[in-house]
């Protein structure tokens, strides 16, 4: 069974203050890793904090995933993720991430 790394961090304006990127900030940025079932959801046990606003997230395998207060996974529904990928998406606090394999 492979798994999804997910890191929860924070986003900082550039120097012009106009766009965001994603900035893990040391000891600040959490990190979880979702075992990926074949026919099952798994929800993290992260929840983005208040001061969280992206969550970061490495499929070991490929994947299906879901982000929301309380989200389930499906085969071809939510985001694909390709076995090796890495994607960064915004988020709101309480939000947590689900995934499920392809």
């Amino acid at each position: 069974m492979a798994n999804l790394i997910v890191t929860f961090t924070k986003a900082f304006p550039n120097v012009a203050g106009v766009e965001i990127g994603n900035v893990a900030i040391g000891s600040e940025a959490r990190t979880e890793q979702i075992a990926l079932a074949a026919t099952d959801s798994t929800a993290g046990n992260l929840v983005a904090r208040r001061d969280e606003n992206i969550v970061e997230l490495t499929a070991l395998a490929a994947c299906w995933i879901k982000i929301g207060a309380a989200p389930v996974a499906a085969v071809g529904e939510g985001r694909y993720l390709a076995s090796g990928a890495a994607f960064a998406f915004f988020v709101n606090a309480g939000a947590k991430v689900a995934a499920i394999e392809a």
